[in-house]
Order: structure tokens, then sequence, then C-alpha cells
């Protein structure tokens, strides 16, 4: 009845495959969408477990609906849930629609099929976690394994008789599902996740066309409503909502997702009266917000395009004197990972760096064939294939700017990385990190338990990564003490949301952070102020996307071209730091909220909060992330600050 950390419900690096449906990070959810395609079906259904004191659930879906899906989903959603509701009351099972579970989110193994014109759904059954072959409810009843695998059998055998039924009408509504607007989303090349992003929308199915030649059209940026005349190069990605998954792409790629008014106003009202509320994910996912991609919308018909067709890497050419890779390439990050595993010495450029006839972006790394042994060309040869970085030739050390010996390019010191895992840490944000590092961007990288750092070596280490967990009674004070010496004397620490609490607490207090408080009333001619009202819920925020603000000279800071849209959850805030270069990453203080909800109690402690946190402790730093650098794999514009902070901060140390 109790599962060890982390559950059954995850995959081998922990991610949660229910809501990577959009995202397809993981090997499970490329499968399965290759196997869909291959089908289409008309009806979807998911069948999942809630928790064990429950009944069971099916649609109709509670509210929000996503606004993309077809008109008549509602009415069919009715039909199976009655068909349902007929099949369950002849059993006496109690059962429940219209509640808690959604249909919104399009991650989901709900929504996404419906936003390819089947009918998706969700069915719950009591069990969960806690089911094993059998539990006691609080009701007295039993409830088994037996019990739960019978409900979803009558479902599903009920479902397939309801589909068979209403077969034609079903191939009818699922053929006409395609949008029929021609609103197109402009994806303009140069930002670095560029490449992913157009990657990602091709592994969805959906067709991505690009202009053959400049275009000049009338359109405004995704993050804006202001419209006007712009010119968008040859190169550029078309995603026309004139396709057959055009709401999938209309979902995946618009501003902010729309809501029923009378939704929110409920909410606001729960808010207001200090109840849950019943946003059940994140209330944004945008893409071009999400990858830090330059997106504008035309409701103009777009011509001029062809098949997308993407460009190739840079051919490897042996040169005479070095290699550089720009710090904004798609994959320098993959490119310093490889040449830290095969032991290569390179560095790391503070400012812009001339070579070759352009300037270079901050974080550019160079490679001198001085530095390294004579099979230096063999190996960087095959790391530019296996990474597809482009790598620039330099035949000579002379710039006309800042020289490749200068102390503006950091000597990029091995980091060696431990990634604390276990109970205590949160089972998604250690995978999302794992899979990061060991997939994703694969960088050496060690994977320690919590409970083991009581007793680790922590000198073979010199950065620490803390996932977002609860810490404070899995770490002893002796370890703490450990720790703390090991700061002092050069390490770096990086912890992640409510991983940083145990930073901040009594005893350890590696960090000076403070969580925003709302400011106390004052007297009024003598008269002491009312008492504040003790809240539960302090105006969470349900998964939001804000406007940011950045130090453009820290290296925590390479490869953001531009300041990032923040993924923002929950109630917690920090305040900035007294030394304004310590603030590496702020919430804007002017019109912070680009997508998503965010009541106005919500944007008061979040205006210029900081997200990203670099303290000095000594020799050593303490890098705080207020929330996940990398969420759910497909939040990547914020993805360098964290990429950063384990690479490059040995180096960049006192």
């Amino acid at each position: 009845h109790a599962e060890p950390w982390p559950g059954g419900r995850f995959n081998h690096y922990l991610m949660d495959l229910n809501r990577d449906w959009s995202w397809a990070s993981q090997v499970e959810t490329k499968a399965r969408i290759a196997l869909y395609r291959q089908w289409n079906p008309q009806v979807f259904v998911d069948l999942h477990e809630m928790g064990h004191q429950s009944s069971y659930f099916f649609p109709p879906a509670a509210k929000p609906i996503n606004t993309n899906l077809p008109g008549g989903v509602e009415k069919w959603l009715d039909v199976f849930g009655r068909a349902n509701a007929d099949a369950f009351s002849q059993r006496g099972w109690p059962f429940f629609v219209g509640e808690h579970f959604d249909l919104f989110y399009p991650g989901y193994g709900d929504a996404w099929p419906s936003l390819h014109g089947a009918i998706g759904m969700t069915y719950e059954v009591a069990g969960g976690g806690r089911g094993a072959l059998a539990v006691e409810r609080e009701d007295g009843s039993i409830l088994t394994l037996g019990d739960r695998v019978e409900r979803h059998y009558t479902a599903a055998m009920t479902t397939i008789r309801t589909a068979a039924a209403h077969r034609a009408e079903l191939i009818r509504y699922t053929a006409a599902a395609s949008r029929a607007s021609v609103e197109a989303f402009l994806i303009v090349p140069g930002s670095p996740n560029f490449s992913a992003m157009i990657e990602l929308l091709d592994r969805q199915g959906i067709e991505v066309r690009m202009l053959t030649a400049p275009l000049t059209a009338r359109a405004n940026p995704v993050e804006s409503e202001a419209a006007a005349p712009h010119t968008f190069p040859a190169g550029t990605g078309v995603v026309s909502t004139r396709q057959p998954l055009g709401a999938l792409a209309q979902t995946l790629l618009e501003r902010t997702p729309t809501m029923a008014r009378e939704f929110v106003e409920e909410q606001r009202a729960r808010a207001q009266a200090d109840e849950p509320n019943d946003f059940y994910d994140l209330t944004t996912w945008s893409l071009p917000l999400a990858m830090n991609v330059e997106t504008w919308v035309t409701p103009a018909a777009v011509g001029n395009t062809a098949p997308f067709k993407a460009e190739t890497a840079r051919p490897f050419r042996a040169a005479s004197y070095g290699y550089l890779v720009d710090g904004e390439d798609p994959n320098v990050y993959r490119f310093a990972g490889a040449l830290l595993e095969a032991g290569i010495r390179f560095t790391v450029s503070e400012s812009e760096l001339p070579a070759a006839g352009v300037t270079h972006s901050r974080g550019s790394l160079v490679v001198l064939k001085g530095n390294n042994g004579a099979d230096v060309d063999a190996t960087l040869q095959r790391i530019a294939g296996e990474t597809r970085a482009s790598v620039v030739p330099l035949e000579s050390g002379w710039t006309g700017g800042t020289a490749f010996g200068s102390n503006k390019l950091r000597f990029v010191r091995a980091p060696k990385i431990a990634l604390l895992s276990g109970p205590g840490t949160a089972p998604t944000s250690f995978g999302t990190l794992w899979h990061t590092l060991d997939v994703d961007t694969p960088v050496p990288h060690s994977v320690v338990a919590v409970d083991s750092l009581r007793n680790a070596d922590l000198s073979r280490y010199n950065v620490l990564v803390f996932p977002d967990g609860d810490y404070a009674d899995r770490i002893p004070q002796r370890a703490v003490e450990r720790i703390q010496s090991w700061v002092r004397n050069g390490g770096t620490i990086v912890a992640v949301k409510d991983g940083a609490a145990f930073l901040r607490q009594k005893g350890v207090e590696l960090s000076k952070l403070k969580q925003w408080e709302a400011p106390k009333p004052k007297a009024v001619d003598g008269v002491p102020p009312p008492q504040a009202e003790a809240r539960y819920n302090e105006f969470s925020i349900p998964g939001s996307a804000f406007r940011s603000a950045l130090n453009g000279r820290s290296y925590l800071t390479f490869g953001v071209p531009r300041p990032p849209a923040l993924l923002l959850e929950g109630s917690k805030s920090f305040t900035p730091l007294p030394h304004r270069v310590d603030n590496v990453v702020t919430v804007a203080q002017t019109d912070p909220l680009i997508s998503g909800i965010a009541w106005p109690e919500s944007l008061e402690r979040t205006r210029g909060a900081v997200f990203l946190a670099h303290e000095r402790y000594e020799r050593g730093s303490v890098i705080t992330f207020a929330d996940e650098p990398h969420f759910r794999l497909f939040w990547r514009g914020t993805l360098p600050l964290f990429l950063n902070a384990v690479l490059y901060s040995p180096s960049f140390q006192r």
C-alpha cells in the first residue's frame, strides 16, 4: 500500500508519460505517437487510476474545454458518458462526471487525440498506488484489484459498442475536424531552438513549410497583439492552421489558450474565498515562448513557400590553429559535453568574440590545437558529426579584437557533477535533470543518493545539484557541516525550486535569499492595523509565462539571445538580493504576464522577483532557480541557464 520512491508511475527517466504527448521527449511517447498515426482512431480512451477512496470517472469532462477542439466534441462526450452511466447503473456501481478531470492541457492522452479529430477520453478507476490487491476504504468496503479490472473492462466494452453504433457519424466528425481558418505562424530562423521547435512540430505530424523568398506582411509577435508590417527572410518557417492538424498547430503555437469567462470568474471567486482552484494543469504551453523562438502571427494567406528543409551543419574542415563553436549554436552544449568526455582542453568566451570575419556570441567555445594532442583534428571531426555542431576553423590567433589568449576566455575546468536522487527529491524534477544531462545534452555526471551524503567523499565533485524536493530532515548536521566546508573551498550548489529551501534553513544558511512577504499594514492615527488574514491558498499561479530581465554580463546567461519567458507555478517568490549583479534573471517589473492566468495578488509578489540568483559563499557559489529551468523537457528557453551553471561554474569561481 506504500510504493517506495519514486513510485510506479514513471518510466526509466522518471518522466510522467501521461503529460508528454505533445512534447514527445521520451522514446515511449515517440513510439506511441507513431503507432497512433498509423491507426488515426475515431475514439481513444486513456485508462487510468485515481485515489482508492474515490469511485469511477468518465466524461463529460470538467471545465475548461480546449477551445481549439471541434465544436461537436461535447456532444460526443455526452453520448459516451450516458452509455457508460447506463452500464454502471445496471450494476449498481457509483461514478461521477463533469468534475476534476478537464479536457484542456494538450499533453494528455485525451486532449491530444481530441486535437487529432478523435473523441479522446480519460477514464479513472479508484485504486492508484495504494490499491494493491485489496484495500479497505473509509466506509469499510474492500476494493480489490478484480473490482478495478471489472470496471475498466465494462467501460471499455461499452465504449466499443457505442462507437460501433455511431461509426458513420464518428467518421464524418473526424473528417470535418480540421480547421478552416488561414491564420499562419511565421517562425524566424536564428534562435538557438529554431531547429528543435521545427523538429517537434514535424514529429507531431504538423506540416511546416518555408519561405522561398523574403516576405513583407502585416503580423504581430506571438507575445503581443501589436500588428505592423514586418519583413521575414527566406528560410522562415511557415505553419498554416489550414491543414488536417490545424487545431493541434494552433494549440501549440498560440500565445495563450482561451478560457470561458465564466470559468475564470469562478476561479477568481474561489481564490478570493481561499478555496483550492480547479486548474488541473498548466494554463500556458506556447512553444514560441517555451523555446524562446521569435514567432509572428498573420491572418493573411502566405504564398511562395516550399516544404521545409533544415540547414545542414557546416562541413568540418581541418584548421592550422584551432576551432570555434558559436555560443548560440543549437548544439554548443552537446559539443561542450563531448569535449569534456573526450578530455579536450577548451575555453569559453566571456564576451563577444571576432573570428573568421564574424562576431561570435558570448559563451563561444574555442579549442586551440597547441593546447591539445596531435589527434585533436580527428577527434573534433567525430564530435562535430555526432553533435551536429557547426565548427569554425581558425587559421590564425589574430582576430583584430579579443585574442584567443585573452583572460576573457576562461579555461573550462572539468565539472564533476553530482545529481542528488532518491527519497527527498521530487521524482519528476530529478528525472528531468537526469534526462537533460544523460540524453538531451550529455555531460559527464554522477547520480548520488541523498541519504549517502552523510558518508560521501565530496572532494570527488565540484558541482552538487539539488532537484526540487524536501531535504529538511534527510541530511544530518554532520553532513551539513561538510557541505558548508566544501562550498567555502570552491564547490558550487545548484538548487531548483523547493530544493533550495534546505539551503536557507537555520543551521545551514548557505543562501540568504528571502521569500516575498506582503507589506505589513501600518497604524493610522494611532489605531492598530487589522490582523492579516491567514490563508491556505496564496493566490497560486497555475503554470503561467512571465517576461524576464537578465544580466547580460553573467556567464550564467551564455546562449540566451534575448530575455526568455519564465514558466512559474505556485505561490512562492523571492525578493531580489542586495547586490544587483547577483540577481541574474528576474521577472519583468512592467507588464510581466505574457500567457496564462495570474491574479493581481500573484502579480504583486511576482513583479521583479528573482528567478535565477547567484550567491557567493567565500570561494564557492550557491545558484538558485525559483522554478524548473527545463520543465517537462520542452520549456527550453531557460535550459541554457541551468547548463551554464553546471558546466561553467567551476571555471568562474573566485
